[in-house]
């Protein structure tokens, strides 16, 4: 889990860099690489396609050719949060309660978990309440790290 949790703590490109170089036999360089943009297969995974470019293919050096479509499992919210009881507090409104989003809420648990929790990943959705709110934040089905939801309690603040 400690690998997977350095992994999402980077902006997702430089993540994909990681995965691939961490793939790659000893002695070749990712840089000399093309790394295509991730897309949600239809088995659920993410498909990254790397490919070698004609400039690198053009070196007499080179020994491999082609595109290979790179598998990446999607973190299921539920299991990232196994036992935890999610709560995060938003400044509350001129009222005392939440006037919210759930974008914020992304941005909050990005800051306490220390983790890229971008908000396109998700369903943006309001959070309005008198007090405290119970929000089911949910990965859209295209997200390329996060799948299904998971429950957290929104609390208001000064």
């Amino acid at each position: 889990m400690s690998k997977t949790m350095t992994l999402l703590a980077l902006p997702q490109a430089q993540a994909h860099i990681t995965m691939v170089a961490d793939a790659l036999i000893d002695g070749i360089d990712v840089t000399r690489l093309q790394i295509g943009d991730p897309y949600v297969r239809q088995d659920g995974r993410v498909g990254l396609l790397v490919s070698v470019p004609e400039e690198t293919m053009d070196d007499p050096d080179w020994a491999y050719h082609g595109t290979v479509d790179y598998s990446i499992r999607r973190m299921p919210l539920q299991e990232f949060f196994n036992g935890i009881d999610v709560k995060v507090r938003i400044p509350k409104n001129a009222q005392g309660g939440l006037t919210t989003s759930s974008h914020e809420v992304v941005a909050a648990l990005s800051q306490a978990f220390n983790i890229v929790f971008a908000p396109s990943d998700f369903y943006s959705d309001a959070i309005v309440s008198d007090g405290t709110a119970r929000y089911t934040l949910r990965a859209t089905p295209l997200s390329t790290r996060w799948t299904g939801s998971v429950q957290i309690t929104v609390f208001p603040t000064e």
